[in-house]
């Protein structure tokens, strides 16, 4: 386990973590789904949330959104990074970069960031939660800053929440599970988003108690 621990430590409980989340995303991933196109593989992700563990508890705290769903949540962005998706944010930072994302949206559309998310999400957000706007400009750049990312992970979170009427202090694991799904949007891929990264949320609730 040397490639893996981080502020945790190789702890007996770090390592059940680890193997539960590298045994689970071989599993969801797989070479069947889209293995060969991933780029992180679970100690990376597992790395990624380890690294950022304050900024983690304190977007927790501010947004009232339980530490363990936000953990999922980048798990899973994370070992699902695909090189696509790499593709995509290059092409959002060239733009930027030249000035073309003002003359063509391809420039602007992409999910940005540890958590994945698209500026237009970003920003519904945003106005519904905190009462801000940005331009899509302007949060297309937000989003590519790590510690911002996850702020608006825990943001989107909280916008769901608001607009499905969860009750996250009822422990209801259907309405945790509805809550990461609604994340990843709607329809069936969604349900299965769902499902799984429920897991994720689980074993991560397990470590932190």
């Amino acid at each position: 386990m040397s490639d893996v621990g981080g502020i945790y430590g190789q702890t007996q409980r770090f390592s059940t973590l680890y193997e539960t989340l590298k045994s689970l995303r071989n599993e969801h991933v797989g070479l069947g789904r889209m293995g060969w196109n991933v780029v992180n593989d679970a100690a990376d992700a597992l790395n990624t949330i380890t690294k950022y563990d304050s900024t983690i508890n304190k977007v927790s705290v501010e947004s009232g959104i339980p530490k363990a769903i936000i953990q999922a949540i980048l798990f899973r962005e994370q070992i699902f990074y695909s090189l696509s998706d790499a593709t995509d944010v290059a092409r959002v930072k060239f733009g930027h970069a030249t000035g073309l994302n003002k003359v063509s949206d391809k420039f602007n559309s992409a999910s940005i960031g540890l958590g994945q998310i698209f500026s237009e999400t970003a920003m519904a957000a945003e106005k519904r939660i905190l009462g801000a706007e940005y331009s899509r400009d302007e949060m297309s750049r937000r989003l590519q800053d790590d510690t911002t990312n996850i702020h608006y992970v825990a943001l989107v979170l909280a916008y769901e929440v608001d607009r499905a009427k969860i009750d996250l202090n009822n422990g209801n694991g259907e309405d945790i599970e509805r809550l990461l799904a609604k994340y990843n949007g709607t329809g069936d891929a969604a349900v299965q988003y769902g499902r799984e990264t429920y897991q994720y949320y689980e074993a991560f609730k397990r470590y932190n108690q």
